[in-house]
């Protein structure tokens, strides 16, 4: 992970299914290693997460109780390592990165994801383990936990992410093979096109036509609310200076399905709870935490709405603005400025002339998997519901495709693209698995890549979603 990413995710730390946020630890006794230990056991059980570490439980401000001198030394890598092998039944990866907060380091350990079978404790320790017993994260009381299963629902869950991480292998034996068992057994196919590391473009013609967009509702409404938080910000404080972008990328997702009624004041921390947060600056990213309190959600026409900035010099040359809305009817919206032109590290020559389509595939993947965690919290049957979601980019005229954040990725073919404006939009189970996420990914982002007169192909996006699941990115 980029060093911008990770301090973006301490400067607005939070607490989710997928994130846990724990003070320091001393690594040197029994205790501090079982603690340990129990989050990451959770983690993994949950298909993958982060952990971080030195920060002060419930108001999660930076804490220097208890901070190492040596922190890389106390928070080893091989050290990690071994803790999880002594600990846990089979041992897992655990990433070790450090990102920086107002010139402090603090530990984010990363889990990926791709569990096939629960990992349980493998030795007790009083307080916090018990062995052979399995621990995972849950919620209670809107707040996310890692505890023991404590209900038939937190075994389905369980079992679902095992089964369905059994079905990704599954179904990645039979793209690759499948084609050659065909050829021998002298069934027709259809030609066949080259998969390799490098993306390379299809047939214009073989371009997915999607159906044509529904009422784009959840969309307008989201641009209104947008106009007019900006100029109600612009009225209040007249001599700040806020950005004017002509560039977004949008979406909107309704749940449709049977919803469960959440009163306002705790349906926040019941979707944030939801977040898997696989990115630096998560999509509805939780704002009720950060120093600025003009960025804090405010409740709006029967939601929750926040508009943010992210504007540290160190990793941004212009401010990337976030703009949200989540609705108790199972309604949400996310704005965002193109970020690709936005990294210090692009040349000048150029800034604003080029959209990422590594990034694009991941944005998409990213708001997918996010809308799939909100909807498993909202809808009561997810077997039966279903996600509707409607994409936008706009001010494309004349930008190019390529790769900035994975330069080894080659496009051959691609023009500048004509259109304004693309919608596409794309409807998807609930509870679709992880290793057919890509398959709704890639209906999405050729949409918008036919602008380009080019494609992907589907080895190379689920192989960015994978990644950005597995929090590899």
């Amino acid at each position: 992970m980029s060093p911008a990413d990770l301090s973006n995710i301490l400067r607005s730390p939070t607490e989710s299914l997928a994130q846990e946020i724990k003070d320091w630890l001393d690594l040197d006794g029994l205790d501090g290693q079982a603690k340990l230990a129990k989050c990451l056991i959770a983690l993994r059980n949950h298909n993958g997460g982060r952990l971080i570490i030195g920060f002060v439980d419930g108001t999660l401000a930076p804490s220097t109780n208890g901070r190492p001198d040596d922190l890389r030394a106390a928070f080893h890598p091989d050290d990690i390592q071994k803790i999880v092998k002594d600990f846990a039944l089979p041992p897992f990866e655990v990433i070790v990165e450090f990102g920086q907060l107002d010139g402090k380091e603090f530990p984010v350990l990363s889990v990926p994801g791709g569990v096939r079978s629960p990992v349980m404790a493998r030795r007790d320790h009083p307080g916090e383990l018990r062995q052979n017993t399995v621990y995972m994260r849950s919620i209670s009381n809107n707040v996310a936990e890692s505890t023991q299963p404590r209900s038939p629902e937190d075994w389905h869950n369980l079992m679902e992410t095992c089964f369905n991480n059994r079905e990704a292998d599954v179904a990645r034996f039979l793209r690759r093979h499948l084609p050659e068992m065909l050829e021998t057994f002298g069934v027709n196919q259809p030609p066949r096109t080259e998969a390799t590391d490098r993306t390379k473009p299809l047939n214009v013609a073989a371009v997915p036509i999607l159906a044509a967009p529904p009422p784009e509702a959840v969309l307008d409404r989201g641009r209104k609310g947008f106009e007019d938080r900006l100029g109600y910000l612009r009225q209040k404080h007249p001599t700040v200076k806020l950005p004017d972008y002509s560039g977004w990328r949008e979406v909107g997702v309704t749940v449709q399905g049977e919803l469960k009624s959440f009163p306002m004041q705790t349906f926040l921390s019941e979707m944030f709870s939801r977040n898997p947060l696989l990115g630096g600056w998560p999509l509805w990213i939780d704002s009720r935490t950060v120093r600025q309190e003009p960025e804090h959600p405010y409740a709006n026409q029967h939601g929750w709405e926040t508009l943010l900035f992210l504007n540290e010099k160190a990793f941004v040359t212009s401010p990337i603005v976030d703009f949200w809305r989540m609705d108790p009817a199972g309604i949400f919206y996310h704005r965002r400025n193109y970020e690709d032109s936005l990294w210090p590290g692009v040349r000048d020559e150029l800034r604003d002339r080029f959209l990422d389509f590594v990034i694009c595939i991941q944005r998409v993947a990213e708001a997918l998997a996010t809308a799939q965690g909100f909807a498993q919290g909202l809808a009561v049957e997810t077997e039966n519901a279903r996600l509707q979601a409607v994409f936008r980019w706009t001010n494309l005229r004349d930008l190019q495709l390529r790769s900035h954040i994975q330069p080894g990725r080659e496009i051959f073919g691609a023009n500048p693209a004509y259109e304004e404006e693309i919608v596409a939009t794309v409807d998807l189970p609930v509870n679709v698995a992880p290793a057919s996420l890509g398959t709704f990914v890639r209906l999405v982002v050729n949409r918008l890549f036919a602008a380009f007169g080019w494609s992907v192909s589907q080895n190379v996006v689920d192989e960015i979603v994978k990644r950005l699941l597995e929090r590899r990115s």
